[in-house]
């Protein structure tokens, strides 16, 4: 802050105006000297934002919380700052109101912590022991005792953190609402035992959640293919550890959802995803052309979708992979889409045959991105094309000539 700064800071809060203070002690650049007299303001309203100022020294920060005023405490409880001892008498206040503004401040000691986790009388104790279940510091102690909560809002909540002991998770897996066993079933330490047991749960969003899980066995995963619910079967569809003979088999009941997900699956067969490449469904080859395993057999037909709604994103896509041959980029080049034949201009991979065709293309923005693209391009590749469009002798040595001169014969 220059001098100049400080000074108007410096006006606004010795002025007359509450509002001009208030501003003051809310500027982020406040020095500890200005926050310091704003501390004594008349004003609560300002005394509050000055407890909540990262820069408030902790010897007024504890003076405002001295004062006892209801307002003050509540940006006291914001402050990111403040002292742990501070924030944990905030923590115990009998106003709920600073007890629920406190669960946002992520400097919260775990101590404070375990002390909100037992709150139960307040209109927003739900609330609070609800965070505390999804906070990422909770001792294990408190996330034992919440998983006990009368609130299944509380122990979903812990069902879904982290930092959850495996033998918690264990007790959960048996409780009796689905949004808790949902949660259990996605967690990333839940023991394989409670995993396998979940599979048979009789939920099926529950099953979902197993069918998702990146440590579901493939023998678990062989028996959720025969799931009632088609959702489940389609999970299995996309998950890594199927066995292929499941996969073909899922492809074989022809269930739109089931090949939706199968087209995600980065460890489906080759042949396989070329037959989704062709499926009527045009979502399903949308996401054959963005599954990193695509084959190249499946590119020409791609290259060719004429989806009412995805078409012209598959053909882009298609455009942009950098192993695209450049027999399917030179007919890209000639796309009836604008975005399709802005792709093969701007693709990172340069293909100098189709851009030839582009520095003829109608457009001039597409023309300009062509020939922005072949300046990028390296001179062993230039040499290369003119070889093979002009039927130069391999006898010819081309690196003599200027590459000015090299790249006349691609317009």
């Amino acid at each position: 802050m220059d001098e100049k700064q400080y000074a108007e800071l410096d006006d606004l809060s010795r002025s007359a105006d509450v509002r001009d203070r208030k501003k003051a002690a809310q500027n982020h650049h406040a020095p500890a000297e200005i926050l310091e007299r704003l501390s004594h303001d008349e004003s609560d309203e300002v005394k509050a934002w000055v407890a909540e100022h990262r820069s408030t020294p902790a010897d007024i920060l504890w003076r405002l919380y001295e004062e006892n005023a209801e307002f003050v405490r509540w940006r006291l409880a914001r402050n990111v700052t403040a002292p742990a001892e501070l924030l944990m008498l905030l923590s115990r206040d009998e106003d709920e109101g600073v007890r629920w503004r406190l669960i946002g401040n992520r400097a919260l000691p775990k101590d404070a912590l375990a002390v909100l986790a037992t709150e139960r009388d307040s209109a927003w104790a739900t609330t609070i022991r609800e965070f505390v279940a999804k906070h990422r510091l909770a001792p294990q102690d408190t996330l034992r005792l919440l998983s006990n909560d009368p609130c299944d809002d509380v122990r979903a909540a812990v069902a879904g953190n982290r930092a959850t002991h495996p033998s918690v998770l264990d007790v959960l897996a048996r409780d009796n609402k689905e949004k808790v066993r949902y949660q259990v079933a996605l967690h990333a330490h839940t023991p394989l035992p409670t995993l396998v047991a979940l599979a048979t749960d009789g939920h099926s969003w529950v099953r979902i959640a197993v069918a998702q899980h990146r440590r579901t066995p493939a023998d678990v995963l062989e028996r959720l293919s025969h799931d009632v619910s088609e959702n489940v079967r389609a999970w299995v569809g996309e998950h890594r550890s199927a066995p292929v003979d499941v996969l073909w088999r899922l492809y074989e009941e022809n269930a739109e959802g089931v090949r939706y997900r199968l087209a995600k699956n980065v460890k489906a067969p080759a042949d396989l995803l070329t037959l989704l490449s062709h499926d009527e469904d045009e979502d399903v080859r949308w996401n054959v052309v963005n599954n990193r395993a695509l084959p190249d057999e499946a590119l020409p037909a791609l290259a060719t979708d004429q989806g009412r709604r995805r078409g012209q994103d598959i053909r882009s896509a298609v455009a942009l992979l950098d192993r695209t041959p450049s027999s399917v980029l030179q007919t890209l080049a000639t796309d009836t889409s604008w975005n399709v034949r802005s792709s093969v201009a701007t693709r990172r991979k340069v293909d100098l045959p189709s851009l030839s065709v582009l520095l003829h293309d109608d457009d001039a923005q597409i023309r300009a991105a062509a020939q922005s693209t072949i300046e990028t391009a390296m001179t062993e590749d230039i040499e290369a094309f003119v070889r093979e469009s002009q039927d130069v002798p391999l006898d010819v040595d081309l690196s003599g000539f200027p590459r000015e001169v090299l790249l006349q014969y691609l317009y």
